[in-house]
């Protein structure tokens, strides 16, 4: 079952496009402006890099504007780009609604008996009658397309970044 549990969860998080549970990450961003959106709010920003020429880590100063990041490096805004590094920690508990709809996933594959028919294929069928499974039945998909556009619901919104030259 934990397995179970862990493969719906990371496949929720995936439909997602987020993490729910509080913690560290490290990701690679390119800059748009003198901007990166952390797929996550950020509640505690640990270090902003990147790499100059000579593949020397330089550190970049930043801003926190909600989701978003304003970078400079010496106190001129970074360009277009450009890929920094950014090290954050989220501390937000998970949601309680997530919570309970994976644990409504997980219940759901737990009710199909892993040695029968339906969990064997999609469709059976003989010479005068046909009969089609649900594809969630069958192990080979964890999230039913609706359960795919609630994770999606959980995704935070991106915004336009429009560059104005002078």
């Amino acid at each position: 079952m934990d397995i179970l549990l862990e493969r719906v969860s990371r496949e929720f998080r995936r439909e997602a496009a987020r993490e729910f549970a509080p913690g560290t990450s490290t990701v690679n961003l390119l800059t748009v402006g003198d901007r990166v959106r952390l797929a996550d709010p950020a509640y505690s920003v640990a270090s902003v890099t990147t790499l100059d020429a000579n593949n020397d880590a330089l550190t970049v100063e930043y801003t926190v504007d909600g989701q978003d990041l304003i970078l400079k490096y010496g106190g001129t805004p970074l360009w277009s780009g450009l890929t920094v590094t950014v090290t954050y920690t989220r501390t937000a508990a998970i949601p309680t609604a997530v919570v309970g709809e994976v644990a409504a996933i997980v219940a759901r594959h737990l009710s199909v008996d892993p040695l029968s028919a339906q969990a064997q294929s999609t469709s059976l069928s003989t010479s005068d009658y046909g009969q089609r499974f649900a594809a969630w039945v069958s192990s080979r998909a964890l999230l039913t397309p609706e359960e795919c556009k609630l994770a999606r619901t959980y995704r935070y919104p991106g915004s336009a970044i429009i560059i104005q030259g002078p």
